[in-house]
């Protein structure tokens, strides 16, 4: 992950992200023209399988929040928000958890991920149901197969 930010950081000419040494959350400034998501894109294609770990960063209300899978977290947080128990211990999770405990909420966000999501975050709506309870209505989904746009729906529950 370190490698992956100091890239970022490091290719970025017009210097949206502000890196603070005491600070886990990075800002960037949301509105501003840029091809983020296509450098992203062009960074994570690098990454291969071997790479273990998945990264996200969801930007919202012009904050951005990185998560990473727990498996590969220093500094795991508990996941309060309810959500699936797969969902509980990947990046997206741990970004949206980032967000929630910033109190930070907004009508668009965007989230991107360095994998295709999973079933459980995806097809299960595992990001719909984290998205939700955050009030976003629509959510950017960047993934290196490409990007799409959600309006975010209420979540399903199972019955009792």
């Amino acid at each position: 992950m370190a490698w992956l930010h100091r890239h970022l950081i490091k290719n970025d000419p017009d210097r949206q992200i502000a890196r603070s040494p005491d600070r886990p959350r990075h800002s960037f400034r949301l509105g501003q023209p840029t091809n983020f998501s296509g450098k992203v894109r062009k960074c994570l294609a690098v990454m291969g399988e071997a790479d273990r770990s998945t990264i996200a960063k969801l930007e919202i209300s012009g904050f951005s929040f990185f998560g990473i899978n727990s498996g590969s977290n220093p500094n795991s947080r508990e996941i309060t928000l309810r959500v699936n128990p797969i969902t509980k211990t990947h990046a997206e999770a741990d970004a949206f958890q980032q967000a929630a405990d910033a109190g930070v909420r907004g009508r668009k966000a965007r989230l991107i991920v360095d994998r295709d999501l999973c079933a459980a975050c995806g097809l299960r709506g595992g990001v719909n149901s984290m998205a939700w309870q955050l009030g976003i209505e629509e959510l950017d989904i960047v993934t290196p197969s490409g990007s799409k746009t959600i309006m975010v729906k209420p979540p399903k529950t199972r019955r009792k």
